[in-house]
């Protein structure tokens, strides 16, 4: 039988060469979703005929980052363990590229021979590529030291220092190839992408009550187990590929992707420790050289120094390290970052400098998800329902983002008669901890009590009753008045600096600053309307009246409230009108429906000639006025937009 070729995988000249995104050893990140399907082949088995034991997609997030079980008491403790745990497992894994015709069985055969195979998966991204994970780390050594750079032969000497990797690629004959290996369909499903709108209300069709589509809502969108592992690892890669230049740099994973509440599609946010003296940043000393170094007059800061290191990984990117694109450098923002495209992932990515304070934002809103069952799938839900009305938006502006959202949420649920959640300082010490540290760089030190501490919350509401006085709060509350803080787990006057506010939502580790600073008044009024929209839905008499039957575009329970509208490039349209219109929609000039009013309706109600179909946001058929509107008479030219 002919040997096995394993080679390390090399850039090619301007492209970008290395293998996946770096991982910190001790804290692991995430990276953002790409628009591209990943297939991945999970069988729900525990070991194939190798004895390597094939990873199952029934292990999700809970399983292993957000687990009420977890053994540990100390509530910092089990999310450092969780981190150090994900941190270990990528530090033992591979990723391999397959060549075409070669198998699984080839791979974990010629993987065995060399150490012990704990778990592996497979998915497609433009080729098929296998994880597996060994028990021991030395294996990992074993197979690099074996492989050939597949530079060797062709002779060809690349501009750019190569890096080395885990990122490999396996080509091997089989006598019996198994094609069907990699393409049995069952096995199939899709890693790093949400499902669409109407495959979700399809699906939340089929349960039994309304609390248990909140908790299906949250089981189709959190981060499946090999999701996890691929974001992981691909972190792990990231950082090897980075101490090339920076030996004692590390990257440590924030966001999302480890806080608990993250998405199939969520960004992978990681930030870099340089592990240096102040203003040490990377040199380049010309072709393929770099080196430490002092820079008096580029380094006279912190933040100047991160924005030179910033600059030179996003070049160190772009020409070394392989299968990492589109580069994009934006330096002069409040927190300076590098955004890239990790391809053979489909995973993207945010690298940002020193941000220790984002580590402990993961770990509050990750010990907040476990306090209580009931606060992972409501913050779900209320994301899920604020992105599909355009509260929140991917893209910068007056948008409310996702990390004030969830603060609104658990201030909420903080704020129960009966509260769910305690106070952020009945269970943690917060101390600054700035002694030796320049302004900027002030640290926080957030230390949890021990879990068996916490009082068991006494609330016993159901999630969907959560959901409803969740809405209720939204229109009642005064946000031009009182700033939130799930710090005190109560308000206080909003401050009165010079600024105007729409919405104050204090920064639990940073208390000067507001997290929905970017706010506008409009966004604000229009999370009011929508709430009252989604109030006036939940109290119709059919709502709770579950029926698998009934068409998802005429859904009952969260289908009501989601069916409305789906987020589409720029605007937001109506799903049931998007199905039934669209393809007369699209045959239209679409100028003849740019037409907008200075004042529109937006309550749910029947005008004079004018019914308003499913949601305020469905076009009118009709131009008249409305008397019934809060402002008064409005005019509501054909087919006016009303949200």
């Amino acid at each position: 039988m002919a040997a096995p070729m394993v080679s390390s995988v090399v850039r090619p000249a301007r492209s970008v060469f290395a293998n996946v995104l770096c991982y910190s050893r001790i804290f692991s990140q995430t990276v953002f979703s790409s628009t591209r399907k990943l297939c991945v082949s999970a069988k729900r088995v525990t070991s194939d005929k190798s004895g390597s034991r094939i990873l199952s997609e029934s292990a999700t997030t809970t399983s292993s980052a957000t687990s009420t079980n977890d053994t540990s008491n100390n509530l910092s403790g089990a999310f450092k363990d969780t981190m150090h745990m994900r941190s270990s497992q990528a530090s033992r894994s591979l990723l391999v590229r397959l060549a075409n015709g070669t198998t699984i069985e080839s791979l974990l055969q010629y993987c065995n021979s060399q150490g012990k195979v704990d778990n592996y998966f497979t998915y497609f991204q433009k080729a098929h590529y296998v994880v597996v994970e060994f028990s021991q780390a030395d294996t990992i050594k074993q197979i690099t030291s074996k492989a050939h750079s597949t530079e060797s032969k062709t002779g060809k000497q690349r501009d750019g220092a190569q890096v080395e990797s885990r990122f490999l690629s396996f080509s091997r004959p089989s006598k019996h190839k198994d094609t069907n290996v990699l393409k049995r369909k069952p096995d199939v499903v899709i890693l790093n992408k949400d499902l669409s709108n109407l495959e979700l209300l399809r699906s939340l069709a089929s349960a039994p009550n309304v609390d248990a589509q909140i908790e299906l809502l949250l089981q189709e969108q959190e981060l499946r187990e090999s999701e996890i592992r691929l974001r992981f690892l691909a972190c792990s890669l990231m950082e090897e590929a980075f101490q090339s230049i920076l030996p004692d740099a590390t990257l440590h994973p924030f966001g999302s992707s480890i806080n608990g509440f993250g998405r199939r599609s969520c960004d992978v946010d990681t930030y870099l420790d340089r592990g240096t003296a102040h203003g040490v940043i990377p040199l380049k000393q010309g072709r393929n050289k770099y080196k430490l170094g002092y820079d008096r007059q580029s380094a006279n800061s912190e933040r100047v120094a991160t924005q030179s290191t910033l600059f030179t990984l996003a070049e160190f990117l772009e020409k070394h390290v392989p299968q990492c694109s589109s580069v994009n450098r934006i330096l002069n923002a409040r927190c300076p970052l590098v955004k890239f495209r990790h391809q053979a992932t489909g995973l993207s990515c945010d690298l940002t400098g020193d941000n220790r304070i984002a580590i402990k934002s993961s770990e509050m809103l990750y010990i907040f998800g476990r306090l209580d069952p009931r606060v992972r799938p409501l913050v779900f839900m209320v994301r899920h329902w604020a992105r599909l009305n355009g509260i929140t938006n991917n893209n910068p502006g007056y948008w409310i983002t996702n990390y004030p959202l969830t603060l609104l949420v658990i201030f909420f649920l903080q704020t129960r008669p009966e509260p769910v959640l305690p106070a952020l300082n009945k269970i943690a010490m917060f101390e600054p901890s700035s002694e030796g540290m320049e302004e900027e760089e002030k640290d926080v030190d957030l230390v949890f009590t021990d879990e068996a501490c916490i009082k068991v919350s006494r609330n016993k509401e159901t999630p969907t009753e959560l959901l409803q006085e969740f809405f209720h709060f939204c229109i009642t509350f005064d946000f031009k008045k009182h700033a939130l803080s799930i710090h005190l787990g109560s308000t206080y006057p909003v401050p009165n600096n010079g600024k105007i506010f729409p919405m104050y939502i204090e920064n639990p580790l940073e208390p000067d600053l507001n997290s929905s600073k970017n706010v506008s008044g409009d966004l604000v009024d229009r999370l009011r309307r929508l709430s009252q929209e989604a109030v006036k839905t939940m109290e119709r008499l059919d709502f709770y009246q579950a029926d698998a039957s009934r068409d998802a575009l005429h859904s009952w329970g969260l289908g009501a409230l989601l069916m409305g509208s789906v987020q589409g490039k720029g605007k937001v349209r109506s799903v049931a009108m998007e199905k039934k219109l669209g393809a007369m929609f699209r045959s239209l000039n679409r100028r003849e429906f740019s037409t907008s009013c200075k004042r529109t309706c937006g309550v749910m109600h029947d005008c004079r000639n004018i019914v308003h179909h499913v949601s305020p946001s469905i076009s009118c058929w009709s131009t008249t006025s409305c008397k019934d509107c809060p402002d008064g008479a409005a005019t509501l030219p054909l087919n006016t937009r009303l949200s």
